[in-house]
């Protein structure tokens, strides 16, 4: 627990309990307690920075990192803080950029010469009807015809529950 959370938590009950008793429990000094209260009631002072960290992150989508963003107050701006200062007022308002994923680059696999009617008459003959594509390797081009395929599907088991079959030559 941070020390501004314990002192607040002091703060909130000081009419009830003694405070130098909650300072020794919450384990905090006594006089960080009484600087606690006494700027409770001032503006923070990185405020105005935040605002304008928040107004930019707000143009640009949240893309720009503390590096960016130290750049762009410094150029566009002409405001000037260490890149530490910059990366502290941004954690503190939660202004850090938002990680974008990767996207996984997806291949496309050579499919048979089957027509769509075809496909989905084997969907229909085994009953598939749950959810998924399954790709059957090791057919050959010439078990062209849907009986033969079909029983070679039939052998495996872990295909009678599919949505449909692409067949793979």
């Amino acid at each position: 627990m941070r020390a501004k959370a314990k002192y607040a938590v002091i703060y909130r009950h000081r009419e009830q309990y003694p405070v130098s008793v909650m300072c020794k429990f919450f384990s905090v000094s006594r006089s960080g307690y009484y600087s606690f209260v006494k700027r409770m009631n001032r503006p923070e002072k990185d405020a105005a920075l935040a605002e304008t960290i928040r107004q930019q992150q707000d143009k640009c989508f949240h893309t720009y990192g503390y590096r960016r963003m130290w750049q762009w107050l410094k150029g566009s701006k002409r405001i000037y803080h260490n890149p530490k200062t910059i990366l502290r007022v941004m954690k503190k308002y939660g202004l850090l950029a938002e990680i974008r994923r990767h996207r996984k680059w997806q291949q496309m696999l050579p499919l048979c010469t089957c027509n769509k009617t075809d496909l989905w008459e084997a969907s229909q003959i085994f009953q598939c009807i749950s959810i998924g594509t399954f790709l059957v390797p090791g057919i050959t081009s010439s078990e062209t015809s849907l009986m033969a395929i079909g029983s070679r599907i039939w052998r495996k088991r872990d295909f009678c529950h599919c949505e449909r079959i692409i067949i793979r030559l």
